[in-house]
């Protein structure tokens, strides 16, 4: 969807520095573009009627969203999986207006439907809207009842809320009058009060997910939300821990955000206000480790590390990748008028044993900034923890000489815009102020490299020290026609 010139105007009053890291516009300027979205997809499906009538449900629905209560909407429509929602429909809409194949996550969520055309896909992707009706009655807003009944599969969350319904199977939800849900399980018909108790019956009911809280921030572990999410895969590792996995680690998670507030003050109050909920996997769970999905504005998902510290390294990590895809809202970082950065996975990186593209190594700096700022504060309360003390300075001297590399990749190979030049050059001033930070603290790259452990030990890792380590990881994977400038960048 093409980024609004209200949104670069705004952008353009804000120093660099502050749209980069700090400032909260960049949030809003989504949620106002995604509500806009909607409306452009109501207001196209009401003039064309593409579907020959068949959208007259999902036109309904928006109708009374729009006169539903702004809290109500705005907490519904502000959660992650709206973005996502709107994003395929707008895309699905585009192939059918312009008689063009879908692409990417769109078509890979209509070879989830089994649609046998776009136009069944779009079809089927309206009549997902229904999730986001029971969402908003639930938040407040009318109720809903549906002629067609809203299938999912158990868990089902409800948008804009920590609720969900637990059980095994599908479901068949009816609608929503009051504080009741109308469903049908099997050939049962429920009436489930949307009031999460104590029960022992083993059939749909609403609960809620675990919740961690610290100050007056809440962060739900919503497994169920990363549920009934067709053309995203990457998921399954969640669904197959299951939520008793999620309430086992409210106190892990809890320990995590009390050290994100009291070392990364700034990164946590951006937390607090952005991600409503996360959800946590085993480490081994999947083909990733941790992940943040630019379809899935506002959370991720995490790998179950027990170290309050290394996880509040992945929460930084993860955020970060969320807050950048919020600034790739307000235009592009790359000129791709002779380079591919999005496709092309021909670049070193040190984060990486594969291949990558510039656009995922601009990620990887981006995100590895903030991370070294924390362990540097971590370094300078000077923890009691001898492993803790040694961990940090491994960490600080492993991310200085990575972000390194990766300032030396995107200035050599990249081609920017002025708005991605911008946000590069202060990136870069950002590295050369955290090195100048590190020596001043005695960092030292000699140092033993270290490995963080899913049980949270704190143990020897790779070579004998953090340059060797560094240094052998690009010998293994760099091609050889970047590996010679890389190594001279690497220089003490």
């Amino acid at each position: 969807m093409a980024c609004t010139s209200t949104s670069r105007a705004d952008q353009a009053t804000e120093p660099v520095r502050e749209t980069l890291w700090t400032s909260p516009a960049i949030y809003s300027r989504r949620h106002r573009k995604s509500a806009s979205a909607l409306l452009a997809v109501h207001n196209q499906l009401a003039r064309q009627r593409p579907l020959g009538g068949r959208e007259a449900g999902f036109l309904e629905l928006v109708e009374q969203a729009r006169s539903a209560p702004a809290e109500a909407f705005t907490r519904v429509w502000t959660d992650p999986v709206a973005y996502y929602w709107v994003r395929i429909a707008y895309e699905l809409l585009y192939a059918v207006l312009n008689e063009t194949p879908a692409t990417g996550v769109a078509a890979a969520c209509a070879r989830d439907y089994g649609a046998a055309d776009t136009a069944a896909a779009l079809e089927r992707h309206l009549h997902e809207f229904r999730r986001f009706a029971l969402g908003i009655a639930a938040a407040g807003g009318p109720g809903c009842r549906f002629d067609e009944p809203y299938r999912a599969g158990l868990p089902f969350a409800l948008p804009g809320s920590l609720l969900y319904v637990a059980g095994r199977g599908e479901i068949a939800v009816y609608g929503i009058d009051g504080d009741t849900l109308y469903c049908r399980h099997g050939d049962t018909e429920r009436h489930l009060p949307l009031r999460p108790a104590a029960s022992a019956d083993t059939g749909p009911r609403v609960e809620q997910c675990p919740v961690a809280g610290v100050d007056d921030y809440r962060c739900g572990l919503n497994a169920a939300a990363f549920n009934n999410l067709p053309g995203m895969e990457f998921t399954a590792p969640v669904q197959a821990a299951g939520p008793a996995f999620q309430e086992h680690r409210v106190e892990l998670v809890q320990q995590t955000l009390q050290v994100l507030r009291d070392r990364a003050p700034e990164v946590f109050a951006q937390f607090a206000d952005a991600v409503p909920y996360i959800a946590l996997k085993p480490l081994r769970g999947g083909d990733y480790t941790n992940l943040a999905h630019s379809e899935l504005p506002g959370t991720f998902i995490a790998a179950a590390i027990d170290h309050p510290h290394e996880m509040a390294d992945t929460f930084i990590h993860e955020f970060h990748h969320n807050r950048l895809f919020f600034l790739e809202e307000t235009g592009p970082f790359f000129d791709e008028t002779h380079t591919q950065a999005l496709e092309e996975q021909r670049y070193y990186s040190p984060w990486r044993d594969d291949l990558r593209s510039l656009h995922g190594i601009y990620h990887a700096v981006y995100v590895f900034i903030p991370v070294t700022r924390f362990w540097l504060r971590v370094l300078a309360e000077d923890p009691p923890d001898d492993s803790l003390r040694a961990y940090a300075g491994e960490r600080i001297a492993r991310f200085l000489l990575q972000l390194r590399i990766g300032i030396a990749q995107i200035d050599r190979h990249a081609e920017l815009t002025p708005y991605g030049e911008a946000l590069f050059r202060q990136m870069a001033g950002d590295v050369a102020e955290l090195e100048g930070l590190a020596r001043a603290a005695g960092v030292d790259d000699r140092a033993a490299a270290l490995a963080c452990g899913a049980d949270g030990r704190i143990a020897p890792a790779g070579a004998s020290s953090v340059r060797a380590d560094v240094l052998e990881h690009l010998a293994r994977f760099a091609p050889r026609q970047q590996r010679t400038h890389l190594e001279s960048r690497l220089a003490p």
